[in-house]
């Protein structure tokens, strides 16, 4: 009994559905997916979290280096 309900309320979600179909010439593409609304909070929450990764990233990657901190053997270039 307890399966048959659980199966019910899964049954019972809300879903969110999206389906693409794609030809170009003689080649297509078709898929289907179907995603709760926790699925897309949960998406949401991961491009959020890469996105605000990538400022620390940059800044660090482009900061300029205090004078005499450079390792020796490297120089400095602009190009």
């Amino acid at each position: 009994m307890l399966e048959a309900d659980e199966a019910d309320r899964r049954d019972s979600v809300r879903r969110n559905v999206a389906s693409l179909r794609m030809q170009i010439g003689q080649a297509s593409f078709e898929t289907h997916t179907e995603m709760t609304p926790q699925g897309l909070l949960a998406i949401g929450g991961m491009v959020s979290l890469i996105l605000l990764s990538v400022v620390p990233i940059i800044w660090v990657s482009t900061r300029k280096l205090p004078h005499g901190a450079m390792p020796r053997g490297m120089r400095r270039s602009r190009l």
